[in-house]
């Protein structure tokens, strides 16, 4: 219940965009679907009938034989002058490409292309707060179940990034380590990896916008190994899961986490699941939308890359979804993928007004 709680009203909007030299009209994104299963299929599949490491292995050998069966499609593609964004195997067994209208047919009559899919768009919103939900009755047990405070869990936070210098994740928030911070390399400055934020990816760079109509509209990723947020939603979000609260003094708080403490005498109050972990896998840049959620979906069910499931995440928070979103979007297909995995799906759903046939996705799924 403490998981279902944890972030279903928090929003973000997966969107499309086109190459840097393009103009919108004559490239956009869109994700080749291949016919074989994806990674995950087979091993769900496989858990009901094999032990689990037989399931690892032959989760690994179909893993193999997607990838090898991808790089002549990638071939392909160079010679159809068709940009390749990036590759999924594990949650969706797709690859992301750049491409103009005239070259779709061409691509559908690929050789193991089962559908093309525009990528749907998506854009940020957030809303709630964590007493209004009545978390912290959790943090003391609840309905003869024990306490509950994000123990041992591990949420991937699939946003913008995440501040990992705010005092809210036990950052040193200072002046002098926001200023020494190099937003593209990690173990610069204090804080990431850190207790709190424990992992995570930067897909996108922070001048990727996949929004066609912006003035800085930059579809072509640049990724970099530090999520460090400079848009604000993610922090927003992942301080809404787990964050750790902060005093009036600036500081990190230290508990306790009980229905009993003052919450209204903090600076910001604590997330649902205040011990809880946080992995920052960042898909947009400064501003605007992207393309990359299946990408990072894809890297939270698998972090080493290894095919072996077993270091998956426990919750992946999609605080993002598309109007109208189709139910063939491939972002819903990577949802449903994860949670065949036993990975918990919280995704926002209708936050586009007062009006019908507005869930979208992936909150479709």
């Amino acid at each position: 219940a403490m998981l279902a709680l944890m972030l279903a009203a928090a929003v973000l909007q997966p969107r499309a965009g086109h190459a840097q030299a393009d103009t919108p009209e004559q490239r956009a994104s869109y994700m080749l679907e291949l016919a074989a299963p994806p990674v995950a299929a087979i091993y769900a599949a496989a858990q009901g009938e094999m032990v689990s490491a037989a399931a690892t292995a032959a989760a690994q050998s179909h893993l193999a034989s997607m990838e090898a069966a991808q790089q002549a499609t990638v071939a392909r593609l160079a010679t159809l002058d068709v940009p390749v964004l990036y590759t999924t195997q594990r949650v969706y067994n797709g690859i992301a490409v750049r491409a103009r209208a005239g070259q779709l047919d061409d691509l559908a009559a690929l050789p193991g292309v089962k559908a093309v899919h525009r990528i749907i768009p998506a854009t940020p919103d957030n809303a709630t707060s964590v007493p209004y939900l009545d978390a912290p009755l959790l943090w003391d047990g609840l309905a003869g179940f024990p306490a509950a405070r994000g123990e041992g869990v591990r949420i991937a936070i699939i946003d913008t990034g995440i501040d990992y210098l705010h005092a809210d994740f036990g950052g040193p928030a200072t002046g002098a380590a926001y200023a020494a911070n190099n937003r593209t390399v990690i173990g610069d400055v204090p804080g990431f990896p850190g207790v709190k934020v424990v992992g995570g990816y930067d897909f996108s760079g922070d001048q990727y916008n996949a929004d066609p109509d912006a003035r800085d509209y930059n579809p072509v990723p640049q990724p970099d190994p530090d999520p460090f947020d400079c848009y604000g939603h993610g922090t927003h979000v992942a301080g809404t899961a787990a964050g750790y609260g902060v005093t009036n003094d600036s500081a990190p708080f230290a508990g306790p986490y009980s229905a009993a403490t003052n919450l209204g005498s903090l600076r910001i109050g604590p997330g649902v699941a205040p011990l809880a972990q946080l992995f920052a896998l960042k898909v947009f840049g400064c501003t605007g939308s992207s393309d990359l959620v299946p990408q990072a979906i894809e890297w939270a069910v698998d972090p080493d890359g290894d095919g072996d499931f077993s270091d998956r995440v426990d919750v992946i928070n999609l605080s993002l979804g598309s109007p109208y979103g189709e139910l063939n979007d491939p972002t819903s297909v990577a949802a449903n993928n994860a949670a065949a995995l036993g990975v918990i799906v919280v995704a926002s759903a209708g936050n586009s007004g007062d009006d019908f046939f507005n869930l979208g996705s992936p909150s479709n799924a």
